[in-house]
């Protein structure tokens, strides 16, 4: 949705990429994340910085120290006298890199510099007013992290795809925490919305609320279109349904139901409540008959470029429409912080080159893959040798 929260969005993104795995180039991770993004690509085009006598030691323990010069726990820059070390700037200007479609080192530099700026400014200003995170959010983390090291394979894999990415267990909490302190922040500052106020929140953001049941006239997977004979018989099995609906008593149960039973939405299992949308982020067929309708009235057959859609229009003044709506007001106020932080740079970090740091650290991505693959090849073949002397053949 257009009305989405930036700032949220953000720190779940951030969340996504802190499975370590991404940055690691470990052998769960795509053949794509071991090495540099286009952006990275077309940087390097105009010829490598990294020397030609460059090695990556892979038994490096602090790998900032070894891909900027600088120590992981080193204090980068502060925003308001609360420090960022090296080794949280450098995950998120690895995972900028990564990520970005620029070929700046500046805009690289600067986009780093942004997310951490944010998991800085929602933890700390959480803890300035009050805002601590509560057993039940502690216990969660707690959980969700012990869950992610035992399915990494132990604690000393865990520490060692942190060696690898350049984290500690603080810094790797701590970023896992944002969430949580923002989740605080926004149910400590802003109450439930009225339902004044969310009618017109909802009507100034445009927000529509549907469920269809899709009788799909294409094939999902190339687009083309069906045989005349199957979109006759999906046209008479809409037509079906509809009047089902038309006669029912109980309509939302009864419009689940057949939903559930008929609907050839691919996204049906993914929004399983129906879609919650804006101006021009449905076919234009649906959203047309969605506004033509009240809530908890259903379309006629409405026929689209998909095929046939019967629509169930819902009030959008859900529990996630009234999250969002105190979630908007706390990006209005992030965005204040933002402009007023206060933030001290450290001549290590005007010094600091975004693309000698990004070649360093994919080469020494490629050597602990390369380490680990040997490793691996190693144990498989002690493995077998081990069968072999224990099963021999016999005569």
């Amino acid at each position: 949705m257009k009305y989405r929260t930036r700032f949220l969005a953000l720190l779940l993104a951030g969340m996504m990429t802190l499975s370590l795995t991404a940055c690691t180039g470990s052998e769960d991770s795509d053949d794509a994340l071991t090495s540099p993004t286009d952006s990275a690509d077309s940087a390097d085009s105009s010829g490598s910085v990294l020397p030609d006598d460059f090695v990556a030691d892979t038994s490096v323990e602090d790998l900032c120290l070894a891909t900027a010069d600088i120590p992981g726990d080193f204090e980068l820059f502060t925003v308001n006298s609360v420090p960022v070390t090296a080794r949280a700037y450098l995950y998120w200007l690895n995972n900028s890199i990564y990520i970005s479609n620029s070929s700046s080192p500046e805009d690289w530099k600067a986009d780093a510099l942004n997310t951490a700026l944010l998991y800085n400014l929602v933890a700390s200003k959480a803890r300035e007013l009050g805002y601590e995170m509560t057993q039940e959010q502690t216990d969660e983390l707690d959980s969700n992290l012990a869950l992610t090291v035992m399915m990494m394979g132990g604690e000393e894999t865990f520490e060692d795809a942190l060696r690898k990415t350049g984290l500690d267990y603080d810094t790797f909490y701590q970023m896992n925490a944002a969430p949580y302190y923002y989740e605080q922040l926004m149910n400590g500052l802003y109450d439930e919305p009225t339902a004044e106020e969310m009618d017109t929140y909802i009507e100034e953001n445009d927000i529509l609320y549907a469920k269809h049941i899709l009788l799909m006239t294409v094939d999902p997977l190339t687009g083309e279109s069906l045989d005349e004979t199957t979109i006759a018989e999906k046209r008479a099995t809409a037509e079906n349904l509809l009047a089902q609906l038309q006669a029912s008593a109980d309509l939302t149960a009864d419009f689940d139901a057949l939903m559930n039973e008929y609907s050839e939405d691919t996204g049906l299992a993914s929004y399983p409540d129906g879609y919650t949308f804006t101006a021009g982020e449905m076919v234009e067929a649906f959203e047309t008959a969605t506004r033509a309708l009240e809530f908890g009235q259903i379309s006629d057959l409405v026929e689209s470029n998909f095929g046939y859609h019967i629509i169930l229009r819902l009030d959008p003044d859900t529990e996630s429409a009234r999250l969002q709506y105190r979630a908007d007001l706390l990006d209005a106020q992030m965005v204040d912080w933002f402009d007023e932080a206060d933030i001290v740079f450290t001549d290590e970090y005007e010094a600091l080159d975004p693309q000698m740091f990004y070649e360093k650290f994919m080469a020494y991505q490629e050597a602990f893959t390369a380490e680990d693959a040997a490793a691996a090849a190693a144990e498989s073949s002690a493995d077998s040798e081990a069968d072999a002397s224990t099963d021999p053949q016999e005569n």
